[in-house]
């Protein structure tokens, strides 16, 4: 199976909201691209081009990529092609990427916590008994 990478949402709640934090990611990641905006184009196109530009500040930093560049085989302008993909990136491709990955129905979701007070409230989700894994020692 091929698929369009990982995507990973986390965040601390209390244990008494747990069931309430899980619909309301599961929610937010099934409405992503029908709910996204231009407003939220610019809003991430500004961020990543920050986050880039900061990533390559230090000489620690371009060694890395010149390794990751090498390791790889990738061309050595990938930074520029990259950089040409995020300003050529429209409202409509981020709508149509969320829809065909980010499937709501297929999501693994893992909560850590108080098993005993959440664990039988989670089955309202719809995803099912949540399966427990023992601690590790």
């Amino acid at each position: 199976m091929t698929t369009g990478g990982t995507l990973t949402v986390m965040s601390p709640v209390r244990a008494n909201v747990t069931l309430e934090a899980a619909t309301l990611m599961r929610d937010i990641v099934r409405d992503y691209g029908r709910t996204f905006t231009d407003a939220d184009l610019a809003l991430t196109k500004g961020s990543m081009i920050k986050s880039r530009a900061r990533e390559f500040e230090t000489l620690e930093a371009k060694v890395h990529l010149l390794g990751t560049i090498g390791d790889n085989g990738l061309p050595a302008d990938v930074v520029a092609r990259e950089n040409a993909t995020l300003a050529a990136l429209d409202k409509a491709t981020v709508q149509k990427v969320a829809k065909a990955y980010l499937d709501t129905d297929r999501m693994i979701i893992v909560v850590v916590g108080d098993a005993a007070s959440q664990a039988k409230r989670l089955e309202a989700l719809g995803y099912g008994a949540p399966v427990m894994v023992p601690p590790l020692r």
